[in-house]
């Protein structure tokens, strides 16, 4: 096959545009990350709240504010913007052992703006350690100072 000189630079343009299109669709955003690389998170990268059952109580935004309900007869103290803040930000380790069968349970409910259900995640409470479900079903080990932010009115 021979081709002209004008053929083989009309080649090695149409090579280059077509590299550079097949690199930039697989290109990463500055601060996106593959899920696989985001397996400690609690939620997906960027979401947004727009409610959060927790077992004592229940966060919901209501335009730029957010109103906390208690459901159980307990003071809360906690700022709620500190624990949205917590849950969306939160990195945890995972935890690759079973959770037996003595773990006390507790659902916790987020819902999220871009989806029409919430995402369900459970805590299990054992005897000296706190582990949690994230948004893919992975277990994460919450530690003292984690568990505080997330859970306990302060």
């Amino acid at each position: 096959m021979k081709l002209s000189r004008r053929a083989w630079n009309n080649v090695i343009i149409l090579t280059v545009a077509a590299m550079i299109l097949t690199f930039r669709f697989f290109e990463l955003r500055p601060g996106e990350q593959p899920v696989e690389i985001s397996a400690g998170r609690l939620l997906p990268e960027g979401a947004v709240i727009l409610q959060l059952n927790l077992p004592d109580r229940t966060i919901e935004r209501h335009g730029t504010e957010w109103h906390v309900e208690s459901t159980r007869d307990a003071t809360i103290n906690a700022s709620p913007i500190t624990t949205i803040d917590a849950w969306m930000h939160a990195e945890l380790k995972p935890w690759e052992q079973a959770v037996g069968g003595a773990a006390q349970t507790s659902q916790v409910s987020v819902y999220l703006a871009s989806l029409s259900e919430p995402l369900q995640l459970t805590l299990f409470e054992l005897p000296e350690r706190r582990v949690i479900s994230n948004w893919q079903g992975q277990l994460l080990e919450l530690d003292p100072g984690t568990y505080e932010l997330l859970f306990a009115p302060q």
